[in-house]
């Protein structure tokens, strides 16, 4: 990350010796952004991880205990595991590796590889939150307008 960071700020400055402040402003923004730490590309993984955790891997959640970038809950780490026997996947995930990014990562395509062929944002939606009621009164509903905000 800090190698990508100097690059980006040599290049500007070697470029452009007499830019304004703003552009080394914003090309420093640009390289610390946490998406590229994890090199993820898709659009809709990133949002889901800025929602559930603004990318704070070993983050835990107070009221409910889910942790890690995508906020994982023991039976979704369970669900992973029943499809990676089902579809003859070699992989098992414990409650730890949840804190793992690249690990979050594989399960979070384990899931909607299976569940979610078509990457439906809806059918995300309803998946990552559930189709019920939240302790805060919140639905999958107004999870998925929080998700389309970050798209």
């Amino acid at each position: 990350m800090k190698k990508l960071m100097l690059i980006v700020l040599l290049t500007l400055f070697f470029t452009n010796v007499f830019a304004p402040a703003k552009y080394y402003k914003e090309a420093f923004i640009i390289a610390v952004d946490p998406i590229y730490k994890y090199n993820i590309t898709d659009p809709v993984l990133r949002a889901f991880i800025d929602y559930e955790s603004a990318y704070l891997e070993r983050i835990v959640n107070k009221v409910s205990g889910a942790r890690g970038l995508l906020q994982y809950m023991p039976p979704m780490i369970k669900e992973v595991n029943r499809i990676c026997k089902l579809q003859k996947i070699n992989k098992h995930y414990t409650w730890y590796d949840a804190y793992s990014p690249e690990k979050s990562i594989e399960m979070w395509y384990i899931v909607m590889n299976h569940h979610n062929p078509d990457y439906d944002l809806k059918k995300a939606c309803q998946i990552w939150f559930g189709r019920g009621i939240q302790y805060d009164g919140k639905t999958w509903v107004e999870y998925k307008k929080e998700i389309e905000k970050r798209l």
